[in-house]
């Protein structure tokens, strides 16, 4: 990355910053950079389906995605921050994912939703 010395990135996170460090793993280094809340990955289980993955800015946020794409009317079961790949469901969810990018606030599964993230 090629910028001038008085605002010279040191690091990854803060050229990223707006999420977890991957090497660090903390937070600090771009939360103290970033000018927009951190994103996280929720998982959403709504009443009798799969369920739905979401990247956004707080659990409200999600919660305002799921209604934009589903409508308000679906009974949500539960909604929890995913931590890691490993905890989606590996046979139905990871390879179907397909290319979405779930860095980016919006919904990344279901497929066919990504457009939903304004």
């Amino acid at each position: 990355m090629s910028v001038s010395a008085t605002n010279r990135v040191t690091h990854c996170c803060e050229a990223v910053a707006r999420y977890e460090c991957p090497v660090r793993g903390d937070k600090a280094g771009a939360a103290s950079v970033a000018r927009e809340p951190l994103m996280h990955p929720y998982w959403i289980t709504p009443s009798g389906h799969l369920g739905v993955g979401i990247t956004a800015r707080s659990e409200a946020d999600a919660l305002q995605l799921f209604a934009l794409a589903f409508g308000s009317a679906e009974k949500i079961v539960s909604i929890e921050i995913i931590k890691d790949m490993n905890d989606l469901e590996q046979n139905h969810v990871v390879p179907n994912m397909g290319g979405a990018n779930w860095f980016r606030r919006g919904i990344w599964f279901p497929q066919g939703q990504e457009h939903i993230s304004n």
